[in-house]
Order: structure tokens, then sequence, then C-alpha cells
């Protein structure tokens, strides 16, 4: 038995200060089943701490959202004229409201499937905004849509220099309309701010050439969870927060924000290290670390440090005795130096402990910088936390983790049949069998 717990307080603690953090619409990024923490119940949380506007990357968790209730307005006896959807009976007419799909859809199924559900639909090509008003045209409607510019990522979006095409084409096309403009940063988790301030500079200098040609770029927004806590000058009308909420963020990144930079002014709108708020000014410990909150009662206590949320729960399902040079798990690459109580705990690479994402960049910096982390990890220890009446107790992980299966070092430790082991674990890395708890 085991299951992914999602510690409520922690959560909404860490809403809470992403929130007093920002003066600009905080957009709730729920990709990968809610990063793992189960999208519909993840959404409801942060509803009713007052966050009600959601993006998604795929159309079908669009639709989950908006059949689950997080949808716009919809109006009583106005229904789509035509057969557009047959087979099928519509009560209403929806607008689009608060879930923005972030990938831009290119076929008319699609989006029909989008504007009936009231989802606003994000165009980044000719192509995509086309189909869009030709869609929209044929329900006799006008439809609110994002536009996505391409700053620097290399994925959807238009290139700045075709800004005055894009202006063009939206400005002589009836049935759609600008509502919000935005970009995203490539590599905004590092320390090469220079990049994030080119990506920003571009995306200013685009929105001021829409403004020029007479096409309003409605909300603005650019930052993700890393952007949004190392720059807070780039908040602009809104911001896109995903795994800040649950307080893990890539290396390096600061999850301690201090009390004095809560509320800060968001209206600077120039890319310029040297306007703004400093990122030197904003310097935050790295204090998210899961061992240190297990030996913590009360991790809450630190009002303006983001905490961890999310570790998966099993116990204890057999334990014994192994002989001294015994071996343990696959490949022979553990054996025991003495007589080793050991225990087995059912949760394996399969549930995503001991998952990592894959190495998929091979540049030498990146060869090197493998090597390097490879060499830090020689002789690594991989430890879990067993709860039970006697205590809190870390155990260490014997052996090659199993794809079901684990066995950890029980010698000297007062744990047996039936106590409960916690695991950190990444949410987004747990597979979807895993039943999600929220306490």
């Amino acid at each position: 038995m085991k299951k992914l717990v999602i510690e409520k307080d922690k959560l909404r603690q860490n809403i809470r200060i992403i929130k007093g953090f920002s003066r600009s619409r905080i957009i709730a990024v729920l990709k990968g089943n809610g990063y793992g923490l189960g999208m519909i119940e993840f959404a409801r949380n942060l509803q009713e701490e007052g966050i009600d506007y959601f993006a998604v990357s795929g159309l079908g968790d669009a639709i989950r959202l908006v059949k689950e209730g997080f949808t716009g307005k919809v109006f009583p006896g106005e229904i789509f004229p035509g057969e557009v959807f047959p087979g099928e009976t519509c009560p209403g007419k929806a607008f689009p409201g608060n879930v923005l799909l972030l990938t831009p859809v290119c076929f008319e199924d699609e989006v029909m499937l989008l504007l009936k559900h009231g989802i606003i639909p994000s165009i980044g090509s000719i192509s995509s905004a086309r189909v869009l008003n030709e869609a929209a045209l044929k329900l006799g409607r006008v439809v609110d849509f994002h536009l996505k510019i391409d700053t620097g990522f290399g994925r959807f979006g238009f290139l700045p220099g075709e800004i005055p095409e894009a202006c063009a084409l939206v400005k002589g096309m009836q049935n759609i309309k600008l509502a919000g403009t935005y970009s995203h940063f490539s590599f905004s988790f590092s320390n090469k701010e220079k990049d994030v301030y080119s990506q920003y500079n571009k995306f200013i200098t685009a929105v001021e050439s829409m403004r020029r040609l007479g096409l309003n770029p409605g909300m603005l927004h650019i930052c993700n969870s890393s952007a949004f806590l190392k720059f807070p000058q780039m908040h602009l009308d809104a911001v896109r927060i995903g795994s800040a909420f649950l307080g893990r963020l890539p290396a390096g990144i600061p999850v301690e924000i201090p009390v004095e930079s809560a509320g800060v002014n968001q209206n600077s709108i120039q890319g310029n290290p040297q306007n703004g708020i400093q990122n030197s000014n904003l310097q935050r410990k790295f204090q998210s670390n899961f061992q240190n909150d297990f030996q913590n009662d009360s991790p809450s206590s630190r009002q303006n440090v983001l905490q961890k949320v999310g570790c998966l729960k099993s116990r204890i399902i057999e334990t014994k005795e192994l002989p001294e040079n015994h071996n343990v798990g696959y490949a022979n690459t553990y054996k025991t130096r003495k007589v080793t109580r050991i225990g087995v705990v059912p949760v394996g690479y399969l549930d995503g402990f001991g998952v990592e994402k894959s190495r998929d960049t091979f540049r030498l910096i990146d060869i090197l910088r493998y090597v390097y982390n490879d060499i830090k990890s020689f002789n690594r220890k991989i430890f879990v936390n067993i709860s039970n009446e006697h205590g809190k107790h870390q155990a260490r992980v014997l052996g090659r983790i199993g794809s079901h299966n684990i066995v950890v070092d029980l010698t000297g430790i007062n744990a047996n049949l039936g106590d409960e082991v916690i695991l950190d674990i990444n949410p987004m890395l747990v597979g979807n069998h895993v039943e999600r708890e929220y306490i």
C-alpha cells in the first residue's frame, strides 16, 4: 500500500506566501496532473485561496477543469447556431473564462471543442489564428485569445520580426479579440541574468511595437516560477506559477522571501538590470530541505519560506535478518558487511522513487557537468524516514531500487512490520496509479 500525501497546510502556506509577494494577477499552471498533486484537487485548493485563473498545456486537461466547474460565464438559452457539435446538446453559450490553454491549436475539431467549453485559446502562428477566427465565425461569436511571442525559446509563438504581420492579421479578423500577450523564459533558473533580460527586452519591444501599430496587447505575462522569485520587476500584469506552489524549484532558486520584498511595486517594464529591483537585493536562502522538515514537527513556523509539498507514504511489509556477506537486490551491487536486519517497503521506480529526468543535452559543458555530478555522487547513500511510536528514524536503502520494492537497513532501529515509511519524491514523477491524499 502506498499513497502520495499532500499536506494542505504547507500547500496553503506556499500559496499565501506567493500571493503576498506579487501584486500581479496569478495564473496557476496545472500541467502534468497539477505537477503530480492531482489537478482538480489542486485547483480547488488554489481557488479557495483566491486564485481563480488557470493555465494548462493540454486540451484534455482544460476540458477536465471546465467540466469540474473551473470555467467562465455561461448564459442559459443562448444556443450555438447550426449543427456544430453533432450528437450533443448545448444548454447555453459558454464564453472564455478563466482556463487558458498554453498550447496553440491548429485543427478545427480541437478548436471547436475548445470553444464549446469556454477555454481561452493561444495563438502563435498565422495558421492557428486563421483556424480560430474561422471557427468563431461559424459560431457567430467573437472569441478572446492570448497571443504568444517567441523571444528565444524556439517553440510556439510569433518571432519578434513577425509582429507587424501578426498585428495586421489580428486587426483584420473580426471574430477574434486579443485579451493577452505573453512569452516564456528558457533559462530563468540559471545565474545568467543577461539571457533573461535579453528575452524580457525582446518581449517589451514587441509589445511596444504592437501598441504603435494600434493593437492593445491586453494582459501581459512572461514570468514563470523561477523568474517570479528572482525578477519581481518583470511581474507585469500577471505571472504564471507552477512549481513554486510545491516549493520544488531548480537548484539554486531561493525559496525564502524576505518580508520587506512582499508587495513590491511591479510597474516597471524596462528590462534593464540597472532599473527596478536588483536580484542582489532579493537573496534568499535555500531552506526547503525534506530531512529537516521531517525532524521539525512545525515547518509552517517559517512564515516566509516555501515548503516542499508532497511525500510518498508506505509501510514496512517484511523484516528479517541477513547473514554477513549476503547480497541485496539486482546485479549484486550490495553485500552485507555484518549480520543485518532489513525491511522491505513496497515502493519502487515504477512509483517514481529514485526516478530522475534523463540526460538529454550533450554539449561538452553538459558532459563535464554530468561527470562532475557523478563524481560527487560517488558512494552516495539514499535514506527513507520511518515514523512510529518510538520516534522518527532514518533508514538507508540497500542495493538497487527495484520496480516495486526497496530494501532498507533496520539494524539498530526500533522499527517493525507495519511501521510508516515516508519517502521524499518529486510528485510530478509519481505515477497516476498511486492514490493522492490531501491531509
